[in-house]
């Protein structure tokens, strides 16, 4: 029982994930990719997806970047089609410096509809100092998940060179067991749902039997493993 307890504490500081509406992350990163900032031709770059029958709301978008140039990004969600045609919300960005798999978030809720086409759209700050690279996958991968992939544009034109992300988001409405507290805020799933389980658990509440066992004692071990990988998988 202390392991599972140790193992929730550790899960506990790492924030859930939600389903995957496109990813390419499978494939590694090529060095090569699309260049911003100060020598570049670069306006923006953006990849497009549409949405399902069922509604999300919008998780995090990590892209794969190089910013040893010393350039910073603008990353923002637009919606249109077949182009981005407006401007939804500009994602709070990470600090940006080094290379790596960076994630930006939306500063409030921004739920993507059902049937609606949406763009992950990157530009370079106003007036460049430094310079930046939207890394590449290899083998050249295009995106794919929950989502449809719609294709990339570079300047507004479709691009062959399919650069690396990840676009996380949560159903809309769907029930989420490992959501204990009820918590409506991003993340929806935190240390408190843990504390929440752990009370269920103490006082013997029948949410608490996440494996529905029917045996005696109904409530084990396994229904910490249980929660456990519930919370893992996110609220999907």
């Amino acid at each position: 029982m202390r392991g599972y307890v140790v193992l929730a504490c550790a899960l506990a500081t790492a924030p859930a994930l939600g389903d995957v509406l496109i990813s390419n992350f499978a494939a590694g990163a090529q060095p090569s990719g699309t260049f911003f900032g100060t020598g570049s031709g670069t306006v923006s770059k953006a990849v497009g997806f549409t949405i399902g029958s069922q509604a999300y709301t919008l998780g995090p978008v990590s892209l794969t970047m190089n910013y040893s140039g010393g350039g910073a990004a603008v990353v923002s969600i637009w919606q249109g089609s077949p182009a981005p045609s407006m401007r939804l919300v500009t994602l709070n960005s990470p600090p940006q410096s080094g290379s790596g798999n960076f994630t930006f978030s939306s500063p409030a809720p921004l739920t993507l509809q059902p049937g609606t086409t949406y763009w992950v759209f990157v530009e370079s700050v106003g007036s460049p100092v430094g310079s930046f690279m939207w890394e590449g996958t290899a083998p050249s991968t295009a995106p794919s998940g929950a989502a449809t992939y719609v294709g990339f544009l570079f300047n507004g034109a479709p691009s062959a060179t399919l650069n690396r992300l990840e676009v996380q988001g949560t159903p809309v409405g769907a029930a989420c067991y490992a959501n204990c507290d009820g918590s409506t805020g991003q993340p929806r799933l935190t240390a408190n749902d843990f504390a929440c389980f752990l009370a269920k658990y103490a006082a013997g509440d029948t949410y608490a039997n996440c494996d529905g066992s029917t045996g005696q004692p109904s409530l084990t071990a396994n229904d910490f493993a249980c929660f456990l990988s519930k919370y893992a998988a996110g609220c999907s």
